[in-house]
Parts: structure tokens; sequence; C-alpha cells
């Protein structure tokens, strides 16, 4: 056991090694992060801006259209890799190459403008899901810090809307890819005959799920629809006529990255959230009316081969104009600790991607942004080749095509023709960048946040110490075992009721019994947490309380009462222990 003087010292040195460990552990998540951008640029004017959406008579046609446009993401994520083995990579003996020590945060990233992935016809929610799995295939085969803004896919949903998608992939065997829908649609964005474009009425409402079946006493085979509303869970229930019971917004996060396992937990959240609303959902079993992969969540962390951190935002088109992603991050600030204690990275990256949009100074959450539209040419920094060469002469994509070429301009881009979807384009890579911070309005709203999440993770990870556990705990045993000594001693009966054993003698026994097995209760917890432990001693007493106050009908109700008291006194010591309130 540890005396007062030595347990604070310990504390103070362990806290100080602590601090220090998770200043080391900040230094390295927000070392300088590098960029290379490439940005692609469609050469036929407003035909081309959006992909084969406008294009009567493709000069592959022989192609289906899909085998095209997966064929087409192959190419695109292929001349990323290219540019990020020639700058970024060293090739090893076996003629495989692995991203040079230095260049672990150098990423390299191709992006292209809104609508440039349009099809002839949208692509229903199967469809979509298979282009997925296929990019899945592709995107693991490409070096990792290899990023992709593919932008944008037209996926109908059954209600006839479109969701104007980007997926924001990172490559590499432990690939992330992230999907998110524009969340406003302009008048002037296009449009498929029988379809409109989906657009949010007023709250944020684009993520859709529906159930099979829900069962309850008073909804019997009615639908749940959840929504995301910034971010945050909502819900409603329609019976099968169609009508709406409710609409409900929660405080319950969107889970990311969104998978099958974090949508049963969201799932269960969803429950007991609705029960603790008076709301009685049962046996909930949800279905993605997208197969819950579409969301607009454009916010997300980003993580390079290096360790380093950085948050990405994506604005599409008007979602910029109209500010969403600084209400959203807004949003993302004022989430209580306690539900989300993630440090905010010190880098951030913001990219507006677009077809005519102008970027908007209001709109701005990092310090500068990238604007990708076919509109706004983004010339080379120099005139002249600033990266290694680059040979595309051995790509199978080529092979496949004949028709297709590629030739080189004096400036260093990439001209390619007759490609496998869409119009002919340029491929242009920017200079090498180091990623900005947060601009002055978001800066100190992010310090504040961090500050408040470091004391956070700083007082959990003392308390989850052994030293800190172990200091509680004995002591907390010490306080206990001498409780029970004194209870049994005020219980003992007397020599009179030993010999000839009245009510109050059996009573007696009666009482020893049950706070005898109360106590092997509390002796056999078998825990590391000590707030748990300090937790469900507080509820074994309360309970044993509880029993004890139902025997006050027994002549003897002044030891009840000293018992009780007893009791008290020791879940009063307990309490503050046992609720960890974070300061």
């Amino acid at each position: 056991m540890y005396n007062r003087s030595d347990y604070y010292a310990n504390y103070i040195s362990f806290k100080e090694k602590l601090i220090v460990k998770f200043n080391e552990q900040q230094k390295k998540k927000n070392a300088p992060i590098h960029i290379q951008d490439i940005f692609i640029y469609p050469g036929k004017g407003k035909e081309g801006a959006v992909g084969e959406a406008k294009v009567q008579n493709h000069i592959h046609t022989h192609f289906p259209e899909s085998v095209r446009l997966l064929d087409h993401i192959e190419f695109l994520a292929n001349i990323a890799n290219e540019y990020h083995q020639a700058q970024y990579c060293q090739k090893n003996n076996d003629g495989t190459y692995t991203i040079r020590p230095e260049c672990l945060n150098k990423i390299t990233r191709l992006s292209l403008h809104e609508f440039s992935l349009y099809t002839a016809q949208p692509i229903d929610q199967a469809d979509f899901s298979f282009l997925l799995e296929s990019i899945e295939l592709i995107v693991k085969n490409q070096h990792s810090n290899v990023h992709l803004l593919l932008s944008s896919l037209p996926v109908v949903t059954d209600g006839n809307e479109i969701l104007n998608v980007c997926l924001y992939v990172q490559c590499g065997k432990e690939f992330i890819i992230e999907t998110f829908s524009k969340t406003y649609a302009s008048r002037i964005d296009h449009t498929y005959q029988g379809t409109i474009n989906f657009t949010q009425p007023g709250e944020n409402h684009d993520l859709e799920w529906t159930d099979k079946k829900i069962k309850s006493s008073c909804m019997v085979n009615n639908k749940l629809y959840l929504s995301e509303i910034n971010g945050f869970i909502a819900y409603s229930v329609i019976t099968p006529k169609g009508e709406k019971i409710f609409d409900f917004c929660t405080n319950i996060q969107v889970p990311q990255p969104l998978t099958k396992a974090a949508l049963l937990e969201l799932q269960i959240l969803i429950l007991t959230f609705a029960i603790k609303e008076g709301h009685i959902l049962i046996e909930c079993e949800f279905i993605a009316k997208t197969n819950g992969l579409i969301s607009n969540n454009n916010i997300f962390r980003v993580s390079t081969a290096g360790g380093c951190q950085y948050l990405q935002i994506i604005d599409i088109c008007i979602d910029h104009t109209l500010a969403f992603s600084k209400h959203r991050l807004k949003k993302i600030l004022e989430i209580d600790i306690l539900n989300n204690h993630d440090m905010i990275p010190n880098q951030v990256d913001q990219l507006i991607t677009s077809n005519c949009i102008r970027t908007n100074i209001d709109s701005l959450i990092a310090e500068k942004a990238f604007n990708i539209n076919p509109k706004r040419y983004i010339p080379l920094q120099k005139e002249k080749d600033f990266i290694k060469p680059i040979h595309f002469s051995d790509n199978p994509i080529i092979k496949i095509y004949p028709k297709m070429s590629i030739h080189k301009t004096k400036h260093g881009a990439f001209i390619v023709n007759n490609p496998p979807f869409g119009c002919s384009y340029t491929v242009i890579a920017t200079e090498e960048r180091s990623l900005s911070g947060f601009n002055k309005d978001f800066k100190n709203l992010v310090e504040v946040r961090n500050n408040k999440v470091r004391k956070y993770i700083l007082k959990s990870s003392l308390e989850q110490t052994p030293l800190f556990f172990n200091y509680y705990s004995d002591k907390t045993m010490n306080r206990l075992k001498k409780l029970l000594s004194d209870m049994m001693e005020r219980c003992k009966p007397n020599n009179m009721e030993k010999l000839f054993k009245p009510e109050s003698y059996y009573f007696k026994l009666k009482i020893i019994d049950y706070i005898d097995q109360s106590f092997d209760d509390i002796f056999s917890l078998k825990t590391k947490d000590h707030a748990f432990f300090m937790h469900h001693i507080n509820i074994l007493l309360s309970a044993l309380k509880i029993e004890l106050e139902h025997m006050s009908k027994y002549p003897t109700h002044d030891l009840i009462k000293d018992i009780v008291a007893m009791l008290d006194h020791m879940n009063h010591q307990i309490k503050p222990i046992a609720k960890l309130k974070v300061g």
C-alpha cells in the first residue's frame, strides 16, 4: 500500500512522463505533410465537362460504358501511381518499389472536377456497389500515399433522385474509400430524364436507410428511415401507408468509416436513444437504400504512411458557396468530449470540386483552398519539367484501346487523346506544396477543442494506470474490511441472546448472512478499471442497504439504523471516485 507522500511523488513523476509521451505522439502526428497535386482538365468544352452524359457516340462504343468507366479510373490511378513512384519511391532488388523513408509523409493526389464521371444514364445502387468493389481491386495495387478524388458519379435512388457522389480514395494495401454526396443541388446541374437532382430540404437529410422490419407492440411492419443531419443520425418512423409517426434528431454521430460492423453498433445506439426518448423500436434490421455507402460526410481525417494526420475537406460546387463545410466543422467541434475525444490535426487541406463555381473566401476553413473546375485552369508553376520522366507506353489500358494516344507538351503536361471514357483531357502536375493550417476563424476553435481533449486524455490515462488503481483499490479494500469488521461486531449477538435465542438472535444472524454474502461479491470483483471497480462497490453497498431497510419492521430497528449509517458513510467516500468527472 502507498502512503500519501509516496503516492503523490510517484503520481507527479508518472504524470510528467505521460505528458512528454503525449506531446511526442502529437508532434509526430503533426509533422509537416507535403502534397503533389495532379489535375485533369477536359478538352471539349461543355460536352467534355460532364463525362459522357452529353456524348452521343463514343469512339470506343464496342466496349460497354461500365467497363470503359472502370478502365478510365484504373488508368487515372496508374497515372497518379507513376508520378508517385517517380518522385518518392525507390526500386528494390526484386524489381518492386517502396516509398523512400524521407518521403513517408508525401502524398501524390490526382483530382477530377465535378461531373467528370457522369455516365450516359445514372448508375443504380446495385451497379454502384459493384463499381466500388471493382475500384477496391484497383486501388489496393497502388502505392500508399497515392490519393484520388473521383468526382463525380450520378447514383440514382429508389425514389429517382440523383445523388451527385464523390469518392476520395487513399490507395495501398490498407486502402480507404470515403464516399459522400453533394448536399445542395444547383439549378444548372446536369439532369436525367425522369429523375430529379437530390438537394437538402432545409436541414441536411441525405443519408437514408430503411429496415426490413420493425417489431413492437405499437409499431408492427413500420419502416425506419435514418438520415444524416450535419453528421448526426436522425430517424423517422413511417407506417406501411407512408404516414410519418415521428421524426427525431439524435446526438449520435455517423460512424466513419461506415462499415457493416459500424452499422450493427449504430443499430444498438439508435435503439438505446429511442428508448430514452420513449420511442419503442424493437428488433430493427437496417438495410441501406444506398447500401450504407453514401453520406454527406465531406470532412474526414487522413493518415500518411509515416503516421502523420491531417483533416481533409472537400466541397462539391455550391456546397462551398453555401459554406456547408464551415457549418459542419463547427458542429463537430461542439461535440461532447465524452462522445468524441480525438485530437483535431493541426494541418488541413480544402479542395473544391466543381463545374464552374468560384472560390468563396467566406467559406474557407483552411488558409487556402484549391478549386478544381474545367473553367479555372491551373497552369504548371514552372515552365519546365520538374518531375522525373513518366512513361505510360507499357500501360495495359493503352493496349486495350489502340486509338488511345498520349503525348507530352513542352511544359511538362500530358494530353491523353481518345481515353476509354469521356473526352480527351490534359494531365497537369503541380509542384509539391506543404499543407496549410486552419484560418484564423477556426484556428482558435480547434485549439480550444484540442486543449479540452488533451486534458481528458491525460486524466483518463492517469486514472487507468496501475499506480492510480492500486492506490485507490488498496485504500478502498482496507476501508471495506474495516467496515465489514465494524458491522459484524455491531450485529454480533450478546451472551443473553446466545443463551436464550430470542427473535433478535435469529434476526442478527440473518443480517450477518446478508452482509457476508454482499461482501463476498465485493471482494470477488476482478478488474483493472478503477472506475468500474468503485461504481460496482457503490451498487453492491446500495443493494445491501435496501435489503436491510426492508427489515426495519423487526424489533431491532436501531441496529438497522446503525448499519445503514455505516453504509451511507462508506458510499459517501466512494461516490466522488466512482463518478469520474472530466475537468
